[in-house]
């Protein structure tokens, strides 16, 4: 296997474990909290993961020299669309409820709980 045969498949595996595995912890917040962004945040990530997954088992399953069919190209942009509406929709829910968590906290008690409130020195 050459040198860029390795980095072609390094290419393509890293961004699919990645999303596996925020999949995962996005997957396992949900089921703690059981907050609409973890859920959108989630669907989101499958949706990247059809997106990483269409081309590559559709040439799999096509032979490498087919190209893609427009009804598989419209899935595939699709679910690039979806995943960045969904992305964005649990990320500004996320923010929202971390909004609304730290405007419950009084300032006094959370100037003293700040992990960047360190004793600096004389």
């Amino acid at each position: 296997m050459t040198l860029g045969a390795v980095a072609y498949y390094a290419l393509l595996t890293t961004p699919f474990l990645v999303q596996l595995v925020m999949l995962s912890l996005q997957v396992g917040a949900y089921r703690r909290h059981g907050h609409l962004s973890f859920l959108l945040l989630s669907v989101a990530t499958v949706c990247g993961l059809l997106f990483l997954s269409i081309p590559s088992a559709y040439r799999w399953w096509n032979g490498s020299g087919m190209p893609i069919s427009l009804t598989w190209y419209v899935i595939y942009a699709l679910a690039l669309l979806a995943q960045c509406v969904l992305t964005l929709w649990g990320t500004a829910s996320l923010f929202q409820s971390y909004a609304a968590l730290a405007a419950a906290v009084p300032r006094e008690s959370a100037s003293a709980e700040a992990p960047n409130n360190r004793w600096r020195g004389p």
